[in-house]
Formats: C-alpha cells, structure tokens, sequence
C-alpha cells in the first residue's frame, strides 16, 4: 500500500482498503441481487431529501403543504434502512463488537453467527408483533383513534358517533 502522506504520489493513486466488492459467496443468489439493487435504496434517500426539500419550499413560501410528503419519506427512509440491514450483512461489512468473536475457531464463529442471526429473527419478530394495529373501541385500527376510543379528528373528516 502506498503512503498517502508522501507529496510524490498522485491523488489518484489506488488506496487498499479492506472494503468488500461485492457479495460474499456465502450469501448465495439472494445476497448478489440484494448488492446488485442495492444502488436503488441508495436513490431512494435522495428522492426523500428532494421530497423534504419541496415539502419545505411549498410549506414556508407558498403556504401550500402537501398531505402526502411527510408519510413518503418516513417510508422511503424507512426502508432504505432495512435494505442497508440485508445489504451490510450480504457483503459481510457489518459492524461487530469482536472482543470474543475475534478469538473463536471457524466453526466456532459459524455457530456465533447462527445464533447472533436467530436472536435477531427473534428480536424483530418481537418488535413487529408489538407494532400489530389493535383495534378500538370505534373499530378503527389504534393509530387512528384517541385513548378514548373516538377517531382522531384529521382534515376535516368527522366520526358518525361524535356529535
């Protein structure tokens, strides 16, 4: 590797670093089409920040806000995260506190990642059975309607209990 302090090197010099170029084989078919469409989830960031950027600009200039911007980019943002999940994990780059890890044999770590990647399973599972929309008591899912069971007044819209 060369030193990147020496001024007789170009800037445009290769620099090594231990980045992985790709899927690693073990992540099979699945994890080369996660790496490969990887770049969309990349956009998708971007689009959320134009998105926010116009939302800004019709809210404070025009006074015009728009119903559908803010919900789109918690989605997009929201999903770009999860991707960078699978996306990390298929090129083998994801961060990991190696203080015992570093010590294990092969076949040692194979069974750490096997358990590391079911408590993992178990963890989410746990928070997306905890998200589960409950119904209330105006038969609405729970986002959607106040502790007192009456659905929260939004845009205008009325509830044909309240009066």
């Amino acid at each position: 590797m060369q030193d990147r302090t020496d001024p007789n090197v170009a800037a445009s010099a290769p620099v090594d670093i231990d980045a992985p170029k790709g899927a690693i084989p073990e992540a099979g078919l699945l994890g080369r089409g996660i790496d490969r469409i990887g770049i969309l989830f990349a956009f998708a960031i971007l689009a959320s920040a134009a998105i926010l950027g116009i939302e800004v600009v019709l809210r404070y200039v025009f006074d015009a806000p728009t119903i559908w911007a803010h919900e789109t980019v918690i989605f997009l943002n929201a999903t770009a995260f999860v991707y960078g999940g699978l996306y990390v994990v298929s090129r083998d780059a994801h961060i990991r506190v190696v203080l015992i890890y570093d010590y294990l044999s092969a076949p040692w770590r194979r069974i750490f990642n096997v358990v590391i990647s079911l408590v993992c399973l178990v963890a989410t599972a746990f928070l997306r059975l905890g998200r589960m929309a409950k119904p209330c008591a105006c038969g609405l899912d729970a986002n959607r309607c106040d502790p007192a069971g009456k659905q929260r007044q939004r845009m205008g819209s009325t509830h044909a209990g309240d009066a």
